[in-house]
């Protein structure tokens, strides 16, 4: 919710409302896996409801929430990743951002990149390459990756993903949405949540 800064993120308010709607006044049971809280002090925990509805499973059904893998923590990521593609490919929630904001931001193809430096734009074209080090994955559009745009994303936020970039989106048309910044004097987008990327979207 970001609520110092008084900017939540995408979807951030609706997801609240529809998690105070659910829960408040209700009988709730955590399940904990193998890691019960992460780096950050956070407990990590399986929400049911006392009726047995699976409040994560029910977020991320109708697409108020992404992934969020911390290891060794895997019980329910089949689940998960079976219900993210559905409400992905069904536009719910949060996989509608592209969508929402096309009419807001320039629709540019990745070779005018550099005529939207510093603008946040939503960039359209197909992963032609991917290559993945230690610490990032780069997806290209070009083979000339080095004079082009490419995506970034940090193997920190690999966990938010409910598939391997690197080989998933290689060949598929995306739509990505983010801020055009330069690196080695070539653009890029850093990306770090999946729905800022949409795939094989025709509209």
């Amino acid at each position: 919710m970001n609520w110092s800064q008084k900017s939540p993120d995408y979807y951030a308010e609706e997801a609240f409302l529809f998690s105070k709607e659910i829960l408040l006044g209700e009988k709730a049971y955590l399940k904990y896996d193998q890691k019960e809280k992460d780096h950050y002090d956070r407990q990590l925990a399986y929400v049911f409801l006392e009726d047995g509805t699976f409040f994560n499973a029910k977020l991320l059904k109708k697409g108020y929430a992404f992934k969020y893998t911390v290891l060794p923590n895997i019980n329910y990521i089949d689940l998960y990743s079976e219900l993210i593609q559905k409400a992905r490919s069904q536009r719910k929630g949060l996989w509608n951002k592209i969508i929402d904001y096309k009419e807001e931001l320039p629709v540019i193809s990745f070779s005018e990149a550099d005529q939207y430096l510093k603008e946040r734009v939503i960039v359209k074209g197909k992963i032609v390459s991917s290559h993945e080090t230690e610490n990032v994955v780069f997806l290209n559009f070009d083979d000339d990756f080095w004079q082009t745009l490419s995506i970034v994303i940090f193997s920190f936020n690999l966990n938010r993903f409910d598939y391997n970039p690197v080989d998933y989106l290689l060949e598929k048309e995306i739509k990505v949405i983010g801020k055009i910044t330069l690196y080695e004097g070539r653009p890029q987008i850093i990306v770090e949540a999946p729905y800022q990327i949409l795939i094989n979207d025709t509209s």
